[in-house]
This record gives structure tokens, sequence and C-alpha cells, in this order.
């Protein structure tokens, strides 16, 4: 299954390329451009002992080269772009969903958390306040992201990357952090945290957590406070 994800990745990469409009017209004036200097170098085929002629297929050839080597950058540059719209688009729905203690809104973050993480978003989301009952997020990318008193209460969190998130004042209740990367993550002053959740994470490495909770890891837990192996 591990071998056949970075296919996976390309063939959706190589999806999305060729839903964009950007690269249609490139490939168009591609096939026009190949058209003319295929017809040119048959055509100066009887004219090989030309100057002119010579010359001219070669710059065709060259134009060719040319138009695809500017295509390629134009289209990385255009999809660069789109995506960084794409990610505002996704924070500012993030941004107006906050608060509001609805299964829409709850559903609405998730997605657009999702369809971040899908586009590679490398920047830290802001969850602040975020209602999230009871939504899957499992396997998401949560890295550095800012959950200051958010609501998780039967929030499946499994296999989610949380590494040096802040959950402060979070409710965690019956929240699931079965194999959850808590590392340099701060939990201090959570709600609804209990020690079983925690047995099962996957590192507390560096965490921050209130003094009775810690003071329980450490006797009971004591591996989850390891730096992680490589």
């Amino acid at each position: 299954m591990k071998r056949d994800a970075p296919v996976k990745r390309l063939y959706r990469l190589i999806e999305e390329v060729a839903q964009s409009h950007s690269v249609l017209i490139g490939i168009y004036v591609f096939c026009v451009a190949f058209i003319i200097v295929a017809l040119i170098s048959l055509f100066c085929k009887d004219y090989s002992n030309s100057g002119f002629w010579e010359n001219l297929r070669v710059e065709a050839h060259g134009m060719l080269f040319d138009i695809l080597v500017i295509g390629v950058i134009i289209l990385f540059l255009n999809r660069l772009a789109e995506k960084q719209i794409e990610n505002r688009r996704y924070l500012d729905e993030i941004d107006d969903f906050r608060g509001w203690k609805s299964e829409e809104a709850a559903h609405r973050i998730a997605g657009n958390i999702k369809r971040l993480n899908r586009n590679r978003y490398k920047g830290k989301i802001n969850l602040v306040l975020c209602h999230l009952p009871t939504v899957d997020l499992y396997g998401e990318n949560l890295r550095g992201a800012n959950l200051t008193n958010a609501t998780l209460t039967n929030t499946d969190l499994t296999h989610t990357n949380l590494d040096g998130a802040i959950l402060r004042g979070a409710n965690l209740e019956k929240t699931k952090l079965s194999v959850t990367d808590l590392a340099e993550t701060d939990l201090r002053a959570v709600k609804k945290l209990t020690l079983d959740q925690l047995s099962e994470v996957k590192s507390l490495y560096k965490a921050k957590l209130d003094l009775e909770l810690m003071e329980h890891v450490k006797e009971q837990y004591p591996y989850l406070l390891e730096e992680p192996k490589e």
C-alpha cells in the first residue's frame, strides 16, 4: 500500500493539472507550433543547401523548445497562484464559521481543513474557538495549528499530526487520540482530557501538560515523553 501512495499522488496531480484551462491553452499552442515546425522541417528538406532555409529550420526548432520551457514555467507559476487564492478562500471560510455552534459549521470547517491539506498548505491554521464536535479529522495535518478554546468533543483525531499545536482550554471530552502526534503540543488547561486518552497517543515529547496530569504520565507512560525515534 505504501508503494502505491506516490503513484496515487502523481495521478491526482496529473488529474488536477489536466482540469486547468491554462493547461489546455498551452497544449493547443504547443500543438500548433509543433505542426508549423514539422511542416517547415519537411518543406525545407529539398533546400538544405540554402543558408536561409537551414537557419529558419534551426530557429523554428529553437522556438518550439522555448515555448515548451516557458509554458511549463508559466503553468507552474499559474498553479501556484491558484493554490494561494484557494487557500486564502478556505482560511476565510474558517473565519466565517468561527464560534458557530452548529453541525453545519463544524463540517464546513473540517472540509476546509482537508482542502488545505490537499493543497499542502504549510502555514498555521487558526482554529481558535472553532466548534468541531464529532467531525472526522482522521490522519489530517494540523501541525502548529491554534486550537485554543476549540470544541473537540467526540472528534476523531486518530493518526492526526498535532505536533506543535496549541490546545489550551480546548474541550477534549471523548476525543479520539489514538496514534495522534502531540509532540511539543500545549495541552495546559484543556477540559475533559483523561489519562486513558493520553495512553493511546503517539508522542508527548516536550508537550506541556497540567502538573497533575504530567505526573501521572511520567509514572505510568514515561516512554511517551521520550524523543521519538526516526
